[in-house]
């Protein structure tokens, strides 16, 4: 019988073969460090203690198909999920901090003059509508903008 951990380190292994061969698939590399960290972090935003839904076997499920895009995209959608868990944890908010505040319990994109200069971040905006400055709405794409946000910013940290 398996224990908790065995799970977790089940589906952190999962994750990581997938990420890897979805990014090899799509003509890049991934330094093996890069991976395990970015695994690490998909599986535990995945395994809150009130995710019933949006677990690491509904992202499974949803990029079984083997498209790279499609994995990768199932792999990071709804990495932040505020209404079910509660919050963002720091785990996942260091990716985000340089694009977004939290104001009167709300959470905005920074001013363009706050910004700091990220292409990738430009092209996520651009894609959901969002611009500096806009009031993110947790009904109105506020966790999916975000997700795709930290994707994106998973790649471009040091």
């Amino acid at each position: 019988m398996r224990n908790g951990w065995d799970q977790v380190e089940e589906n952190n292994e999962h994750c990581r073969r997938e990420l890897q061969r979805a990014v090899e698939q799509l003509g890049g590399k991934v330094d093996p460090a890069q991976l395990f960290t970015t695994a690490e972090l998909i599986i535990q935003a995945m395994s809150g203690p009130w995710r019933y839904f949006h677990t690491p076997e509904h992202i499974f499920e949803v990029g079984k198909s083997g498209d790279a895009i499609e994995v990768i995209a199932a792999l990071f959608h709804d990495l932040v999920y505020v209404q079910v868990d509660q919050w963002v944890s720091v785990n996942i908010s260091r990716y985000v901090a340089p694009f977004i505040k939290e104001s009167d319990g709300r959470l905005a994109i920074l001013e363009q003059w706050q910004l700091p200069d990220d292409l990738m971040f430009e092209m996520v905006c651009e894609i959901f509508g969002f611009a500096s400055g806009h009031k993110l709405q947790p009904t109105a794409g506020q966790n999916e903008f975000l997700s795709a946000a930290i994707a994106q910013s998973v790649w471009n940290m040091p």
